[in-house]
């Protein structure tokens, strides 16, 4: 491997951190989502043209990401943060389907070959529940 190339190449990525977007467009200290499993966006783009007459007057072209991000556990936390539960008077949480989703500005961690952290930062996600496995 040449010299001026081993300092650039990821080996992996490590901890998610999520961060709630205001409406100024700024984001506060990031909380810990967890481990990543696995992370994977597919952009694309979405054009469309509107006509008048018979010809084209407006071409309204947009990029969309979508995207999954596994990690092992969710936090009560993070459920109220990011997914519209509630925290219960008995310590649980409950699911309140008139709360918005948030903005949030994810952040996750890419370990390097020169054990140099970096930060691959996503902004204005609006994240949305899966599934949840696991065993009984």
């Amino acid at each position: 491997m040449a010299k001026g190339y081993e300092k650039s190449i990821s080996t992996g990525v490590g901890k998610c951190y999520y961060a709630i977007i205001d409406e100024s467009g700024t984001y506060g200290n990031p909380k810990e989502l967890g481990d990543i499993i696995s992370f994977e966006i597919t952009p694309s783009e979405s054009t469309n043209t509107f006509w008048a007459g018979d010809r084209a007057v407006i071409v309204d072209s947009a990029i969309v990401v979508s995207g999954n991000l596994v990690v092992p556990a969710l936090k009560n936390e993070v459920l109220c943060d990011l997914f519209g539960y509630k925290k219960s008077q008995d310590g649980g949480i409950i699911y309140d389907k008139k709360v918005a989703r948030p903005n949030v500005a994810l952040l996750l961690e890419q370990h390097n070959y020169n054990e140099v952290t970096d930060y691959i930062t996503l902004y204005k996600v609006r994240m949305q529940l899966g599934g949840k496995t696991g065993n009984t």
